[in-house]
């Protein structure tokens, strides 16, 4: 697979943490930490509050990861490199970018495992889109995956434009944009994220789904919102649209759900859980616990108010990464929205 390109530049901590002094309710949980530790914090310290409350959306695809280096950030007292809320990994990123190859190489008529060889994709994940696509490529099945496509790469282009990612892996703390322009092109040649709703390729696609059974009902259901690629269900989104398209009827054969909504929601009340214990001074009294507690280690007061405020109470919006619409803005201009 070709490498992606690489848009805008690496961004620090430090200058991260600049970069959201203007938000509101970052000053507040700031203060608050103040009052609880009963002085002003260090930098380092900053950079702990900043690392936790970005990287530990509950809903994030990477929880409980992100949770547990967080926790063994604060209890070393040394920030981690990190991702944020919707920042995604690398590998998340070509997960979804084997997605739309697939659809493009299926629409093509290219076998998968030429497709995988051809362009380094997993060929498990290709031949498993392939088989939700159903059989022979219809007329309705190529407009519907066509026009299925153009909201795919459009929101997983606005995903790649704003939400960082970065590899901690490598002990770098800079994170770093990447874009899905380098490959993928519509019917007609265009990059889709220049194509607006309104325009003729998009008006022709719609009038021809509008013509089947249900056809506009599928449009809408193409065109719904749906959880950011960072989240733990947005794949499984996918396989549901994919899958019913393939079959012709919404949800008629939507592949078996190895995870559903209520594992992940135990699996977050059981860390919050485990992160209270901690704040409780409990011993450690299940698996979670045991995680939680080994890297937060003893208790001060310090370690205690970042995993109250930071850690427990649940994380916010990424509206605060509007700054990085335009990264010639003076810092003191940056999170200022749209």
């Amino acid at each position: 697979m070709e490498e992606p390109q690489v848009k805008g530049r690496n961004i620090l901590w430090s200058e991260f943490q600049l970069a959201i002094s203007g938000e509101g309710w970052w000053e507040e949980r700031l203060q608050e930490f103040e009052t609880g530790t009963g002085g002003t914090p260090d930098g380092s310290t900053l950079e702990l509050a900043l690392m936790a409350t970005f990287t530990c959306c509950r809903f994030h695809s990477a929880f409980p990861r992100n949770l547990l280096r967080a926790c063994e950030a604060i209890g070393e007292g040394e920030a981690c490199a990190g991702r944020g809320c919707c920042h995604v990994s690398p590998e998340r990123w070509a997960r979804a970018n084997e997605y739309v190859a697939a659809i493009k190489g299926r629409l093509r008529g290219v076998d998968p495992r030429t497709l995988a060889d051809d362009g380094g994709y997993d060929a498990d994940n290709v031949s498993r889109v392939y088989s939700m696509m159903g059989g022979d490529v219809t007329p309705a099945r190529e407009a519907l995956f066509q026009r299925y496509l153009f909201v795919l790469v459009n929101r997983l282009k606005w995903a790649t434009r704003f939400h960082l990612l970065g590899d901690p892996s490598t002990g770098d703390p800079d994170l770093t944009f990447r874009s899905f322009d380098y490959e993928y092109l519509s019917e007609s040649g265009a990059p889709y994220h220049d194509l607006p709703l309104e325009s003729l390729e998009i008006a022709e696609l719609d009038r021809a789904i509008r013509r089947l059974p249900d056809g506009e009902l599928w449009i809408r259901r193409l065109d719904e919102p749906e959880q950011p690629l960072c989240q733990q269900r947005y794949l499984r989104h996918q396989d549901i649209k994919i899958s019913s398209i393939g079959c012709g009827e919404w949800r008629g054969n939507t592949p078996a759900d190895e995870r559903p909504g209520s594992y992940y929601m135990e699996m977050i009340a059981g860390y919050n859980s485990a992160l209270q214990s901690w704040l409780d001074g409990k011993a450690p009294k299940d698996e979670m616990s045991q995680r939680v507690s080994l890297r937060l280690g003893d208790a001060t007061p310090e370690k205690l108010e970042l995993v109250r405020l930071f850690l427990l109470r649940p994380s916010y919006s990424a509206t605060v990464y509007h700054w990085l619409k335009d990264l010639d803005r003076p810092a003191d201009q940056r999170g200022r929205g749209y």
